[in-house]
């Protein structure tokens, strides 16, 4: 099964680096990776009026010794991801 989590940040890190979306522009879902099955599951639904003006997400490879990730937030047109 795939861990995301220890995917490389990329080849041409760090001034390019890949990204994993959890949260899509202007989408109220929350996904998350389940390393267990090596699938992104729906988190949770958000109920703010608020929406993200990006795409919000992390970059895998770049898991902190204490398992936090390094938090990313990607300035876009359109999402990334067309969540329904």
């Amino acid at each position: 099964m795939r861990n995301f989590y220890q995917f490389d940040p990329g080849l041409e890190s760090p001034e390019i680096v890949r990204m994993l979306v959890e949260i899509p522009k202007n989408s109220n879902h929350k996904f998350e990776f389940d390393p267990a099955h090596g699938v992104f599951r729906l988190s949770r639904t958000l109920y703010s009026p608020i929406h993200s003006p990006g795409d919000y997400g992390f970059i895998p490879g770049a898991v902190a010794e204490v398992a936090t990730r390094s938090i990313f937030f990607a300035w876009s047109m359109r999402p990334t991801i067309r969540a329904s």
